[in-house]
This record gives C-alpha cells, sequence and structure tokens, in this order.
C-alpha cells in the first residue's frame, strides 16, 4: 500500500524532479528512491531519457531578454542553489519566512512550474520550505554565479543595472534595521555573504564598511548613505519593502517616537515566520507520518 511519503516521491518524479534531488530533499540514498519506485511500478527512465521528459513534459518559457530583470535575477540567486539538470537549468532555495515564498514564487512561475516541499534544518533544527523550478536553457547566461560582480554588471553608482542587481541581492541576502543612535532613530543596510570579491566590488562604489561576521563577509551602510541607497532600490521581497520604507522616514527622529511602530513591524514579521514554521511542520508530519527525529520541540498531537 503507498504511504503519503510513496505519493510525495511519486508526484516530483512523475514532475521531473530527479531521483537525486528527490533523495537529497529526503535524506535518503538515490538507491532508496529507485528502489521504492520499482516496487511501486513506477516507470524509471535513464538520466538521459529522465531529461528529455522534463524538458517537454512541462512547458518551459525562455528567458523575456529584459536586461533588468535579469541584473535582478543575477542578484537574487546568490541565495539559491543553480546547477545545470540535463537540458534544464534547476534553481532551488529554503526559507522560513512566508515573504520568501511569494517572491519566489513571482520571480519564476511564468517560466516554469514550482515544486514545494517541508524539510529540517539538521543544523539549526527548525522546520522549513524547500522550492525548487527548472528553467529553460536560455537562462544559462543569466544565472552566472561566480567570486565577485558578474562582469556584465555595470561599476557605477546610478547605472538601473547596478542598482537592480542590489536589489536582487539585498532581497536574497541583506538585512535593514532601525536602531538607536544616542536619543535619535538611525538605519543600517547590510549585506552579509561569504563572498570578499563580491562585497569588496561593492564597497568601491557604494562605499561602506567591510568586515568578517559569523563565518561570512558582511558590507555594512548606515544613515545617510544607507538611506540614499535604499531610496533608489526596487526591492521586492515584501519585508524589506516594509523595512525599508519605516527607516528611511523614521531615520533622524527621536528613539522614543520610533521605537512602537519599528518594534510593531519587526513582531509581526516574527509572528508570520512562525506559523510559516508550522505549517512547514504539518506539511513535514503529513508526508512522513512523523516529525523528524532531531526536532526538540515536544511531542506532536494531531
Amino acid at each position: 500500500m503507498e504511504s503519503t511519503r510513496d505519493r510525495e516521491w511519486i508526484r516530483m518524479y512523475e514532475s521531473s524532479v530527479s531521483m537525486a534531488a528527490i533523495a537529497r530533499k529526503f535524506t535518503v540514498s538515490p538507491s532508496t528512491i529507485r528502489r521504492h519506485l520499482v516496487l511501486l511500478e513506477v516507470e524509471v527512465r535513464d538520466g538521459r531519457e529522465a531529461s528529455i521528459k522534463a524538458s517537454t513534459k512541462y512547458a518551459k518559457y525562455p528567458f523575456s531578454g529584459d536586461a533588468l530583470e535579469g541584473a535582478y535575477l543575477c542578484g537574487f540567486i546568490e541565495d539559491c542553489h543553480v546547477r545545470k539538470s540535463g537540458r534544464l537549468i534547476e534553481v532551488s532555495t529554503t526559507t522560513t519566512h512566508p515573504s520568501m515564498e511569494v517572491l519566489y514564487r513571482r520571480l519564476f512561475q511564468n517560466y516554469g512550474s514550482i515544486y514545494r516541499l517541508a524539510s529540517f534544518d539538521h543544523l539549526h533544527l527548525y522546520y522549513r520550505f524547500q522550492f525548487a523550478t527548472y528553467l529553460e536553457s536560455s537562462f544559462e547566461e543569466v544565472l552566472q554565479k561566480g567570486p565577485g560582480l558578474p562582469p556584465n554588471v555595470p561599476r557605477e553608482i546610478e547605472n538601473p543595472l547596478l542598482l537592480e542587481y542590489l536589489a536582487g541581492l539585498v532581497d536574497a541576502e541583506g538585512g535593514i534595521r532601525l536602531y538607536k543612535n544616542g536619543r535619535m532613530a538611525d538605519s543600517v543596510l547590510y549585506i552579509t555573504i561569504n563572498k570578499y570579491r563580491l562585497l569588496t566590488a561593492l564597497r568601491r562604489v557604494f562605499g561602506g564598511r567591510l568586515y568578517f561576521h559569523e563565518r561570512a563577509w558582511r558590507l555594512v551602510f548606515y544613515g545617510k548613505r544607507a538611506n540614499y541607497i535604499l531610496d533608489r532600490l526596487d526591492l521586492k521581497h515584501a519585508e524589506k519593502i516594509t523595512k525599508s520604507a519605516f527607516v528611511r522616514k523614521a531615520r533622524g527622529n527621536r528613539w522614543s517616537e520610533a521605537e512602537g511602530e519599528w518594534s510593531s513591524i519587526v513582531r509581526k514579521i516574527r509572528a508570520d515566520v512562525l506559523r510559516y514554521g508550522e505549517d512547514a511542520k504539518a506539511e513535514y508530519i503529513h508526508v512522513h507520518g512523523h516529525p523528524h527525529p532531531k526536532d526538540q520541540s515536544g511531542e506532536w498531537k494531531l
């Protein structure tokens, strides 16, 4: 008899997700996936046949060719795993924030199907959602990652392509905060990523302070410089749009006047994240039949 997990494996495999990708997401070996599919009488194809099927079964649409969209995506994918999968480009990510799911779908749903899977972070011990999509080969030149700033992104502070790239990078790897500077409210914008060359290139253009922070490099902009940059970024991540609008408005006001509304924004985001984590946990248990073995949050009761 098929279990809920078996049905999920069949659904993913028949939707062109590779056995290796399914195995990674369920923390089992590809041979386990293959064995179950064979026992369940699912037609198992070789890698070449699977790639051909993935290329043709579900509609894939080529990249629009829009340079600004391409620049944004190039920054955004710094938070994604990008690899070739046969004829296609697989772009996957994980998140604990519902706004990131909305953004991921907005960016890729017009180009291919989106796959969502609840999983468990073994290192930090929390539930999350994983997303993947398979894109047409025309994205290969767009979705390129390297150690530094992409060569097709200009190094000019007001250039729209650079600003779109930076917007994608901030939406993916950035943080926006209001903090107490004496008695006044002040703004800070930062990007944390373990790419020294990339952040150094951005620092040459935008300034800021670069330092090592918890196993990664961080580029930070304070006060006027933070607001100058935020004023020019077309952010698409809902949480960061809200934070950016508020810190730009509140900077220079007394902290006592700004603290309450800022705390309310932060509390709402945290509450959304907690609910999203519970949704991920419920979906994980629905698929697997039980909580993750490393889940220390207590007994789950249906």
